[in-house]
């Protein structure tokens, strides 16, 4: 059976992320939407210069597919040869062939460095924070004299935490990104395309993802803001983001920017789902 229209999401089906969106769609969407887990890539699942063969019998053909929600993971150099082939064309599937993906991989490189990430980035209003980069050296407090964050330089999720000066030095191993803590107001801002829907929360953990007690709701910006959000995904071509910021008095400062958020951990009204199920849809 093959369909006129499909939007294609393709991830890992254990992606809680994949899962939590799948429970928000009706009947009819589900219809609309072909999830690909690539986990069956190159057993349960083929990929042609023409077509998606699935596992249940249905054909995808390239022509038909509107759009496409990019929830990939590189696979390992273990992963079977044919798998991480069939991970390599899908990836050039969307970044040169399919129309209206969320978002094309060769665009989400830029949080491999997350310095690299902020330098492509210019803003108006919003202030960009001064970062230090560290590796295969003791970190020196004399160019900042002030509580650091220290996290991870490249896109691989690590626990934010805090130093203070009375750890005079450190030794730094693999390369980290240092920034000065500013303390204020944790806010994540979600774009969809022009739609902007931004949460905010409070928490008296450093990184509130990694804490029961974390206080959510959402937080309407500033005309302003909403619009540089927006030119921000512009920017970095990513038109589903998840931006990091913090609002210190009038002031706000940009933390970093996510080209695959996990955005189930911040929908506490279901607003985004709605956003990205009416983006899809409109292509249908």
């Amino acid at each position: 059976m093959k369909d006129n229209k499909v939007v294609l999401v393709i991830g890992n089906v254990e992606d809680r992320v994949i899962q939590f969106f799948a429970k928000q769609l009706n009947g009819h969407a589900q219809r609309t939407f072909c999830f690909i887990d690539q986990s069956l890539f190159g057993s349960q699942i083929h990929l042609t210069n023409k077509q998606w063969k699935l596992a249940s019998g249905r054909v995808v053909d390239h022509h038909q597919v509107v759009g496409v929600w990019n929830r990939l993971v590189s696979l390992s150099s273990e992963t079977d040869l044919l798998a991480r082939t069939m991970e390599q064309y899908a990836c050039y599937l969307m970044d040169e062939v399919y129309p209206n993906v969320l978002n094309r991989p060769k665009h989400g490189m830029s949080n491999h460095s997350k310095q690299y990430q902020i330098d492509c980035i210019t803003t108006k209003k919003i202030k960009k924070v001064e970062s230090y980069i560290c590796a295969n050296n003791e970190l020196d407090w004399g160019f900042q004299r002030q509580e650091l964050i220290r996290k991870s330089l490249s896109g691989i999720r690590s626990i934010v935490c805090l130093m203070t000066p009375q750890e005079k030095k450190l030794r730094i191993e693999a390369p980290e990104l240092f920034q000065p803590f500013i303390e204020g107001l944790n806010i994540r801002v979600h774009v969809i395309s022009n739609k902007v829907i931004a949460c905010c929360c409070e928490s008296e953990s450093v990184d509130y993802r990694y804490t029961d007690q974390v206080d959510m709701y959402r937080f309407d910006l500033p005309d302003w803001l909403e619009k540089e959000c927006v030119n921000i995904s512009q920017q970095l071509q990513i038109p589903f983001s998840g931006i990091d910021l913090i609002k210190k008095k009038q002031s706000y400062y940009l933390l970093e920017v996510n080209p695959a958020p996990g955005y189930a951990y911040f929908d506490i009204d279901g607003s985004i789902s709605r956003a990205l199920h009416e983006y899809y849809m409109a292509l249908i």
